[in-house]
């Protein structure tokens, strides 16, 4: 939770799972707590208890969706919550074991194809707000992602170097490493047309966000 506060969520997510997993299965007699002295003295076989699992979630469904079971992925993330979990309370993993006793759904890939710049007009043509626009230019001329984006200042925008330079901090970015990116001259036009508005009747703020509200 120190690192990324989606990992926090996720984790809690696959621990609020493997709750309930306890009070209705043949574990009722446990919870996430009372479960780790039977599983350290190895009377609760863990692999077992984690294959159990895995079939639990595959039953379960999104809550905004209740026609929608839990993905592959989103299976695999909460597995890997309780496993780290367990292992944080000394009951020791195999990777070899878990692997030939725990079997856990198959993904499956597809290959998509992004979108071209026939596309991306079409999105630009459609979009009347002035704000969104300026932000689907941006990302479609750096290719950064739209949390990063999102999280750029004015301060982070370098108009005076050509191509327009646009600096991502590390704690924005997906790899935690600083970079820098560069957009097109007509994104450059639009967004620096964007800032200009947003401030025509309030004082700049090198510190605040690009995109966010007027106020």
């Amino acid at each position: 939770g120190r690192n990324s506060e989606r990992t926090t969520k996720l984790y809690h997510f696959a621990l609020s799972h493997f709750q309930t997993f306890l009070s209705t299965s043949e574990y009722k007699d446990y919870n996430i707590e009372s479960i780790l002295t039977p599983l350290n003295q190895k009377i609760i076989n863990v692999y077992s208890l984690l294959n159990k699992f895995v079939g639990y979630l595959m039953t379960r469904e999104y809550p905004i969706n209740t026609n929608t079971k839990l993905s592959p992925g989103s299976i695999s993330v909460y597995i890997a919550g309780v496993r780290s979990y367990l292992e944080y309370h000394h009951i020791d993993i195999s990777p070899n074991k878990f692997k030939k006793r725990v079997t856990l759904p198959k993904k499956y890939y597809s290959n998509g194809e992004g979108i071209d710049a026939e596309d991306i007009r079409a999105l630009l043509l459609g979009c009347t707000n002035t704000r969104l626009k300026v932000f689907l230019l941006v990302l479609a001329s750096s290719g950064m992602r739209a949390t990063e984006a999102l999280s750029l200042r004015n301060c982070d925008v370098d108009f005076s170097r050509s191509p327009t330079k646009v600096h991502i901090k590390p704690e924005t970015a997906k790899t935690k490493q600083g970079n820098n990116d560069y957009i097109s001259d007509e994104a450059t036009k639009e967004l620096k047309k964007f800032i200009d508005s947003k401030y025509a009747k309030t004082n700049y703020v090198p510190q605040e966000l690009i995109f966010s509200m007027v106020k």
